[in-house]
């Protein structure tokens, strides 16, 4: 049932509402020009099927009818971007293989979190790879390490280069603090 998103799907409507972006229930596609790049935002709701954080990883499911329909609508973009809650990892094991299939072969950046842990990284799939991102809750404090921070992109879009700057909050300054930059390049 989507009836606990209603709220956050009306908000979304409202929001959007000048924008030529298409606002569903289970997703939202955002179009944007970029220095005379085209880049197209993808976003899946992960979490319309989740019941309890300690029992759904594993047991999400997600229709591919839909994802496969989200890659071909951006197929034509310059930069495609996809965003979800939840790591791949936590969808069943017969609907995560083929996510995974589908996002790493039509899109070029895939953010998720939910998880406590940072964890970037490259793969190659078909012609072009994509680089996946997983990051922690902004205010995250897991196995008694109280972390807070945040990780930026500054993507080339020509070349598919990515410089990664990480910031962690320093308690005893009380400000953010860059703690490491790194640039990574998506397989073409």
């Amino acid at each position: 049932s989507l009836r606990n998103h209603e709220k956050f799907h009306e908000f979304q409507k409202i929001f959007y509402n000048e924008n030529n972006d298409e606002i569903h229930y289970l997703y939202s596609l955002h179009t944007r020009s970029l220095n005379n790049n085209n880049v197209g935002i993808a976003t899946i709701n992960s979490s319309w099927r989740c019941k309890d954080s300690n029992t759904d990883s594993g047991n999400l499911v997600f229709p591919i009818s839909i994802l496969k329909n989200i890659a071909n609508k951006l197929k034509d973009y310059d930069l495609r971007i996809l965003l979800m809650h939840h790591p791949i990892s936590d969808f069943k094991w017969f609907n995560s293989d083929i996510i995974e299939d589908v996002i790493f072969e039509n899109f070029h950046l895939l953010f998720s979190g939910h998880v406590h842990k940072r964890k970037h990284s490259t793969h190659i799939a078909n012609d072009e790879g994509i680089f996946c991102c997983v990051s922690p809750a902004t205010l995250s404090m897991y196995k008694n390490n109280f972390n807070v921070g945040y990780t930026f992109l500054d993507v080339d879009i020509e070349t598919l280069e990515i410089e990664l700057c990480k910031r962690e909050y320093s308690k005893q300054s009380n400000i953010f603090t860059d703690i490491e930059s790194i640039n990574v390049q998506i397989p073409l």
